[in-house]
């Protein structure tokens, strides 16, 4: 467990961050991190706690929460709503030719040697939510968890022996 949750908590409080903010990146290869490694009946109430009141960061916020929210779903459990920030839409809406994390880790000088990997991608992030939190082109695309909360229940519908614990 420690292992699990360690590289997650030392990101979370990192002495930078604003109090209400953490980082949770999810993307590990072809699955999310999470998925089956974390997402659990026992483990995911103690990840809310570490999550507390702050927001979830993450890049491709649409893809990351599903997987969150359908596992919330899977073993009776509810998310924290405390708004979810997403850095590829933050990129877009500041006219960023591409979006990728790759490219703007790129381009923005963020080094992000393992790539594709959880800790490496949420490192990545958070670098990602300074840059533009400082740069001021555009406003943070804060989201409400419920915006994500349709799509989950239409995914734990068509597929719900898998959804189902």
């Amino acid at each position: 467990w420690q292992s699990d949750i360690k590289p997650i908590a030392s990101l979370a409080r990192h002495p930078k961050w604003p109090q209400e903010v953490g980082v949770h990146v999810l993307a590990n290869n072809q699955r999310p991190f999470w998925h089956h490694q974390m997402l659990d009946a026992q483990r995911m109430p103690l990840q809310f706690n570490l999550i507390g009141n702050a927001k979830i960061i993450a890049h491709n916020a649409d893809f990351d929460i599903l997987w969150l929210l359908t596992a919330t779903q899977r073993h009776g459990l509810s998310l924290p709503d405390n708004g979810v920030i997403c850095t590829l839409k933050w990129a877009r809406k500041s006219q960023e030719p591409h979006a990728s994390l790759p490219a703007l880790t790129k381009k923005y000088n963020i080094g992000h040697r393992n790539a594709h990997r959880a800790l490496a991608d949420a490192a990545a992030t958070k670098e990602l939510y300074f840059i533009y939190d400082n740069m001021k082109l555009a406003p943070r695309p804060l989201q409400k968890l419920e915006e994500f909360t349709g799509i989950a229940d239409k995914i734990v519908s068509k597929y719900g022996e898998y959804v189902q614990s």
